[in-house]
This record gives structure tokens, C-alpha cells and sequence, in this order.
């Protein structure tokens, strides 16, 4: 097996290859969870990689842009909120995509949005 195989060395972490899917997903995840702690608008690549235990070039690779990682965050947050997860972090980054304008947030079902906002309010 070569070490491509096994993963790499990047400091103290140990850094797997994993399939695309999987590994957006990870970086989504992470995404998200940052947004929650910290505010969707506060959103930083680095933060973002060192969540997900990934670089920040497969971030570029996988997204291409902060824009892009951003729509899909957004996308992601309705999405969830949709099926039922009702976490006040969720809510708060569909609230704060309203009050940003984001075209993703804007999209999403008119009862989410109304709870979105109450939950900055509460």
C-alpha cells in the first residue's frame, strides 16, 4: 500500500483521501457547525478546513469559491430545517442568510423564514 493510500502527514493531524462526496459532506458539516457557533457571516476557509481536518486547496477544489461554499451551507441549512431539524443554529444561519440577502435563504418556505427570524428576536 502506498502512503497515497493510507492518507498523510500534515503536522500533527492525519488527513485521509476520501471520495469527493464524502469528503463534501465533511467540509459542509464542519461549515455548518461553525456558522452556529459563530455566525454564518463569519465564515473562513481556514476555520473551516481545520474543522473538517482537510486542506484548504480541497475546499477550492471541491467549492471553488467562498461563494460557492456559502450557497451550499445555505442550501444545506434549508434542507435540513426542511426535514425537520428544528436546531436554533439552523435557524440562525437561515435567519442571518435573510437579513444578507442570500438568494438560497430567500428561497426557502415562508413558515421557515418567519421562524428563522423569531428565533433572532427570542
Amino acid at each position: 500500500m502506498t502512503q497515497r493510500n493510507k492518507g498523510f502527514k500534515m503536522g500533527k493531524d492525519v488527513r485521509q483521501r476520501l471520495e469527493r462526496r464524502v469528503r463534501e459532506e465533511q467540509i459542509l458539516n464542519a461549515a455548518i457547525e461553525l456558522a452556529c457557533q459563530n455566525g454564518y457571516a463569519s465564515l473562513r476557509r481556514d476555520a473551516i478546513a481545520e474543522q473538517a481536518k482537510c486542506a484548504t486547496g480541497q475546499i477550492n477544489f471541491i467549492f471553488h469559491t467562498m461563494k460557492q461554499l456559502n450557497k451550499a451551507v445555505m442550501r444545506e441549512t434549508v434542507k435540513r430545517l426542511k426535514k425537520g431539524e428544528r436546531d436554533e443554529g439552523l435557524l440562525r444561519i437561515l435567519a442571518q442568510g435573510i437579513t444578507a440577502g442570500e438568494t438560497e435563504a430567500t428561497k426557502a418556505p415562508s413558515e421557515l423564514k418567519q421562524e428563522a427570524i423569531a428565533s433572532l428576536i427570542n
